[in-house]
This record gives structure tokens, sequence and C-alpha cells, in this order.
């Protein structure tokens, strides 16, 4: 059995009684035109047509339009399947769906592309070195997603070139190691640091073990907060935490927050914040404290 949305059950009997009302009252109508011989009798004939001609129109109408369906329903962004498929930049990979694929998304076509070769099968272009991810939505409802992690065709070729890159960086060692580009070293600056994340970004060839030097974390660290009081902040604490300078602290201001985060940006762009707005603690209030 077929529901009927109680709307649309409403619109059709509607216009079924003013088709009805139509067939009725459209003979009398003519009739009154035609044997009308007073101003009044014609103007009400004419009423009555137009009466009719409403109770026409109406029933003629279609079927008012559906509620649109635009917003995606929550059984269709939920990622039924996934998959991870290993690739080297240049290579190709025809994969094969379960069922005729409607629509494909790809989030880093740099990365790598796919392109759809008849009803199911999907050809996968890796083009740089990374990791890329396709959403394939296929018509038995299922949502699959495909991580192709995209690795360097020539790891010797690839390290020449990045030691030419960070070739400024001191303390810095880059090695192939059983098909791994291994990064490692103690790095003295964060500036450093900042380029070597930029070089070797998400790419699943690199073993990254660069970190920076205790001895310059601590001295980058006071050089923070030894700006921030000058700058009138007080209780912040600076950490350099797994190569990223986090700020700790309670300040009263949002304000003050929001300078505080740009002190630490104008050391490094990879900071995290953990500063919170409220009462300072007594420490804090010590620390706020002008010298007597």
């Amino acid at each position: 059995m077929v529901s009927v949305p109680l709307p649309l059950t409403f619109f059709r009997l509607m216009r079924y009684v003013c088709l009805v009302n139509a067939m009725v009252l459209v003979v009398p109508a003519i009739r009154m035109i035609l044997g009308a011989s007073r101003t009044g009798a014609r103007f009400r004939a004419f009423l009555c047509i137009c009466f009719v001609f409403i109770c026409c129109s109406t029933a003629l109408a279609d079927d008012p339009p559906a509620a649109s369906s635009s917003s995606a329903s929550p059984e269709e962004t939920i990622i039924t399947q996934q998959h991870v498929i290993e690739l080297k930049a240049g290579e190709k990979k025809r994969v094969r769906a379960e069922a005729n694929v409607l629509e494909v998304a790809v989030t880093r076509p740099e990365i790598v592309e796919g392109f759809l070769s008849g009803t199911q099968h999907l050809v996968l272009v890796a083009n740089s070195p990374g990791i890329g991810k396709i959403i394939l939505r296929l018509d038995n409802e299922k949502t699959v997603a495909y991580t192709v992690q995209v690795y360097v065709s020539d790891p010797e070729k690839f390290a020449a070139e990045l030691r030419e890159q960070l070739k400024d960086v001191q303390n810095l060692n880059i090695e192939v190691v059983k098909e791994k580009i291994l990064v490692e070293g103690r790095v003295l600056y964060l500036k450093d640091m900042d380029a070597i994340e930029r070089a070797v970004g998400n790419n699943p060839s690199i073993i990254n073990l660069t970190s920076l030097s205790s001895r310059n974390a601590r001295i980058l660290a006071r050089e923070i907060e030894r700006e921030l009081r000058e700058s009138g902040i007080y209780g912040v604490e600076v950490e350099v935490r797994k190569n990223k300078v986090t700020l700790v602290g309670t300040l009263a201001s949002e304000v003050l927050i929001k300078k505080a985060r740009q002190i630490a940006s104008s050391y490094t762009p990879n900071y995290d914040s953990l500063l919170t707005t409220g009462k300072p603690k007594e420490k804090e209030k010590l620390q706020a404290a002008p010298p007597g």
C-alpha cells in the first residue's frame, strides 16, 4: 500500500470539487448570458462565468511539487566502506566498485585523481607523493572511500632533492633506509623545524624524526615569555612540546589571549594555544604584580 501525504490528498480532493462545480455551473451561466436583457443580469452572469473559469483552472492544475530533498540524509553522508590503496607517483590503477558509480569526489587532485571508466570502474592516477582520498557514491545507497597513499617513485632521487632544499638546516641528516627516506637530527632553530615540516608534509615515504634541541627550546620559551611580560601579559607559561610552541595559562580577557597568540605567531606559525579566560590564580597575580 502506497501512502499519500495529507497535503497532497487534500489538494487532489479540492481539484475534484472544483471540477464538479464547474460542470454544474457552466450550462446555467451560458443560459444567463444568452437570455439576460438587463445590465445587472449580464454582470451576474459574467461573475458566474469567472467563477467557472477559476474552478476549471484549479481542477486542471498540477500537483504541488514534492518537498525538496536537497539536504542529504544521514545515510547519504555516512561512509559505509573504506579501502587503503598504495601507489607510486606516476602509477595508475584500475579499481572496480561493487555497483554503478553515481558520483566521484576527489579531495587532493594534486596528489591523486580518479576518472570513471564505464559505470563501475575507476582509474586512479597518482600525481605526486602524499595522501589523498576519493569518495564514491554508488547506486546501491553505499558510500565508499578510497584512501590513496602515494609514495615517491625514486627514493634516492627524492632524498637528494630534499637535501638540496634543506641544505641550510644545521644538524640534519637525510638518508634512504629500505625504500623509506629517514630525516633525523637535533635542529637548532624553530624556523628550520618549520621548513622541515613544510618540505616533508604528509609524504608517506618520509619518516621524520627531527626535534628541536632542548637547549634552544628552553631559550625560545624564555624569549616568548619575556616579550609577553614586556607587553603587559603575565601568567602565561610557554612550553615546547613535540617541536611546537604551546601557550598555557589563564588570562583576564579574550583581548589578552589574542595578543598572546599574535606574539607567539611572530616566532612560529606552528603553535598551540591552551589559554583560557577567567580569574588568574594566586601565583599568576604575584607574577603580575610590579616589583616593589
